[in-house]
C-alpha cells in the first residue's frame, strides 16, 4: 500500500507515495475507495474506462478522483485494480485508465464513510525525479 490515512476534525485525507505519478494516480483512486468500504472484499469482475482532464495538476487530480465517485454513484462499482494507460501533466493535463471492480453488496460488503465531494482543502501535488507525492481530504 503506498498511501496513508490523514487525520482531520471532519473530513478525511489520504496521502500517496509512490515512484511514479502513474502510479500515485491509480493508489489514490483504490485509497478513496478504502474509505468507503474494505477493497480487500471486491473481486476484479468489471472493466470500466476512466478518464479526466484539467487545466492543472491539481485540477487534474479533483477530476480524477470526483470520476471514482462518479462510477460508484451510478453503478455500486468498488474499483479494485486500476491500470493508467495515459498520463499527460503538461498542456491539456489528462489521465486515461482501464479499472476492475465487482458491486457493492450491502449483505456482503462493509460499509464505511460516505464519501460527499472532494475538496481542495490542503491538497497537494508534488513531483521530484523517482517520486511522486499526492494529497486529498473528501469531505464524509
Amino acid at each position: 500500500m503506498a498511501y496513508k490515512y490523514l487525520e482531520h476534525t471532519s473530513d478525511i485525507g489520504v496521502e500517496v507515495v509512490a515512484p511514479t505519478c502513474d502510479q500515485a494516480f491509480a493508489e489514490a483512486g483504490l485509497a478513496l475507495f478504502g474509505i468507503m468500504t474494505d477493497p480487500s472484499a471486491f473481486r476484479p469482475l468489471k472493466e470500466v474506462p476512466i478518464q479526466a482532464e484539467g487545466f492543472d495538476a491539481k485540477s487534474l487530480l479533483y477530476a480524477w478522483l470526483e470520476e471514482m465517485i462518479y462510477i460508484f454513484d451510478t453503478t455500486s462499482l468498488v474499483l479494485v485494480k486500476i491500470d493508467v494507460t495515459s498520463l499527460n501533466l503538461e498542456g491539456q493535463l489528462s489521465i486515461r485508465a482501464t479499472a476492475l471492480g465487482e458491486e457493492f453488496d450491502q449483505s456482503r460488503h462493509e460499509s464505511r464513510a460516505g464519501v460527499k465531494a472532494i475538496t481542495y482543502h490542503r491538497m497537494d501535488f508534488e513531483t521530484s525525479p523517482g517520486r511522486c507525492i499526492l494529497r486529498y481530504f473528501v469531505d464524509i
